[in-house]
């Protein structure tokens, strides 16, 4: 068998390698994917001070030692300070207070002891035994009498022991109430009569805590809605009035 070698022949003219040279350059290349990261933007809190954290005017303090004087720190839950109102040379404001009234249960009264064995033979020693009286013979019936149904559970004497009786003390439970009180002030601030300082503060009603936002909110009204309320807690209500706070 004759083989006869077959030899690649590659183009020896420049125009021909050009070409292959263009061909390969063309060819579309592989795309790269790049991913990008995107760095996470960090929103810095703003937080907002509390404004009965703030001083109060000498005004606004001299009001607040005037509600302490008739309410006590320690029962005050909440505070609402309108902002003032000023009209023809005299200022005005008006304070809405929350303060808790403790409401004791009265304890229901305690159920009767059961008599033990010796109040149970002191007691039978009292009464008086009842004589029997006589039955009269009643006939015989011919036809059989049902046997009649008997209980399913049957208790047993059981002896009690003083010493197995529990005796459990109930406490009264409080109840938490709020009572309303509603303060105004009134100063002179112009006029013959300046530096005229009247106040007052009156317990509306007792009623939930949520009671006093609905007040708060009508108070509002009749003062205008442009007017700011603060509210305090006791412990911010110390701090205004500089005074100490009672320890819970």
């Amino acid at each position: 068998m004759l083989t006869i070698p077959i030899e690649a022949t590659v183009p020896d003219d420049d125009a021909t390698q050009a070409a292959l040279v263009d061909a390969t350059d063309m060819a579309p290349a592989e795309e790269e994917t790049t991913e990008v990261v995107v760095p996470e933007v960090v929103v810095p809190e703003v937080v907002v001070p509390d404004r009965a954290d703030a001083p109060v005017s000498e005004i606004a303090e001299r009001f607040l030692k005037v509600v302490l004087a008739h309410v006590p720190l320690a029962r005050i839950e909440e505070l609402h300070l309108f902002s003032p109102l000023r009209q023809g040379g005299v200022e005005t404001g008006i304070a809405v207070i929350a303060a808790r009234v403790p409401v004791v249960v009265v304890e229901q009264p305690a159920a009767p002891e059961l008599p033990f064995e010796d109040d149970a033979v002191a007691l039978s020693e009292r009464v008086e035994p009842v004589a029997d009286e006589p039955v009269a013979d009643e006939p015989v019936a011919d036809e059989p009498v049902a046997d009649e149904p008997v209980a399913d559970a049957v208790v047993a004497d059981v002896d009690v022991d003083a010493d197995d009786v529990a005796v459990i003390e109930t406490q009264p439970v409080p109840r938490i109430r709020h009572t309303v009180y509603t303060a105004r002030y009134r100063l002179v601030q112009k006029g013959p009569e300046r530096g005229k300082w009247e106040a007052d503060v009156v317990a509306e009603a007792e009623a939930p805590l949520i009671t006093v936002d609905l007040v708060v909110r009508g108070v509002q009204r009749r003062a205008g809605e442009e007017s700011e309320i603060v509210r305090y807690s006791a412990r911010q209500l110390a701090h205004a009035v500089r005074v100490p706070y009672p320890a819970v």
